[in-house]
């Protein structure tokens, strides 16, 4: 009988270790770098856990929605290049969100970005080629400045 799943440095995978299903929270390995060779991190791979910072290699094209939903401990995220679109509800409700180097060039902001999102203050370095849309949830109180590559969101205010 084939294996549905592998464990490897705290990740769990597909047998030919092409996406990630998620975080082996038996492990404490995960050392917050994903290898080079995956392709696809799987919805919800990262939701709840306590992962403090994710660095994805330049292999991955594509990523689930809600990825990190709830990752109260997320301070700073690396996605890659090749990663051309975010995925809904990507950054939901990440409370201690300080850092996100996002790809030069992505297609749009979807729904909910980061939604829930309280942390002070998360930088951003990426070109926009479709508008922001919904990747605020309605009636947050934030906002976003552009500065010459960069966009700041100031801490929200209730």
């Amino acid at each position: 009988m084939e294996e549905l799943s592998v464990k490897k440095g705290g990740l769990i995978y597909s047998p030919d270790y092409k996406v990630v299903l998620g975080v082996d929270a038996s492990s404490q390995e995960f050392n917050g770098t994903i290898p080079y060779g995956a392709e696809r991190i799987e919805e919800e791979a990262f939701s709840c856990s306590n992962v403090s910072k994710v660095i994805f290699p330049e292999s991955v094209t594509s990523v689930g929605a809600n990825l990190f939903g709830n990752c109260e401990c997320l301070e700073f995220v690396h996605l890659p290049s090749s990663l051309k679109e975010l995925s809904p509800y990507m950054f939901y409700g990440c409370s201690a969100l300080k850092r996100i180097e996002l790809p030069l060039i992505l297609e749009s902001m979807p729904e909910g970005l980061y939604a829930g999102c309280s942390s002070s203050r998360r930088l951003f370095s990426y070109t926009l080629h479709h508008k922001a849309g919904e990747a605020f949830n309605k009636g947050a109180n934030a906002s976003l400045q552009f500065r010459s590559y960069h966009v700041e969101m100031p801490r929200r205010t209730v």
